[in-house]
């Protein structure tokens, strides 16, 4: 179980609510130590993590979550993932992420971060860094100019589309039957 602060380094909120937040962590790890260390617990219990994401930084990851200002806080329970709208309040968020998110509706799987359009939408990200880091290595590595990294991304894009679309089109083509 993850409970992510989604927040932005110039945000004055976020600034205010950071020693609540560390203070969360805090009691968090206590009570993670305290269910480890607890040999007369009859029921399996999880750990929970608390994680910190700089959205302004981070924004592929960030635009994953949908979330209207920072900071903005997301409970992630494997699949499943709820959004904490109650008060900047640490008994309040304590409770939520220890009991009473199991009583709330998750976000929505298909516009969930890891939803479909949540993993597709990491998957461009990852594609879309691929590709800057080839036209990096072009350009570094190799002493082309942006220019010309750019006229062989435009040509190696052109031609793999011409390339999918031959495929795609012999692919649905109509088979004549044969009597």
């Amino acid at each position: 179980i993850w409970f992510v602060e989604i927040h932005a380094s110039w945000c004055s909120h976020c600034k205010s609510f950071a020693p609540k937040y560390e203070e969360l962590a805090r009691k968090i790890h206590a009570i993670n130590e305290q269910q480890q260390h607890d040999n007369n617990s009859k029921k399996s219990t999880r750990s929970v993590r608390i994680a910190k994401l700089d959205g302004h930084k981070e924004r592929a990851v960030a635009s994953r979550f949908t979330f209207a200002g920072y900071p903005s806080f997301f409970l992630i329970d494997g699949w499943s993932v709820y959004e904490y709208e109650g008060s900047r309040n640490v008994q309040e968020m304590l409770h939520f992420i220890t009991t009473k998110y199991k009583e709330e509706d998750p976000i929505p799987f298909w516009t969930s971060p890891m939803g479909p359009l949540g993993q597709f939408q990491a998957l461009l990200v990852v594609i879309g860094s691929s590709a800057m880091g080839v036209f990096e290595w072009l350009t570094e590595s190799h002493g082309l100019s942006p220019m010309v990294a750019g006229l062989i991304f435009a040509a190696f894009f052109l031609f793999s589309g011409f390339f999918v679309m031959i495929a795609v089109a012999l692919l649905l083509i109509p088979k004549e039957k044969e009597d």
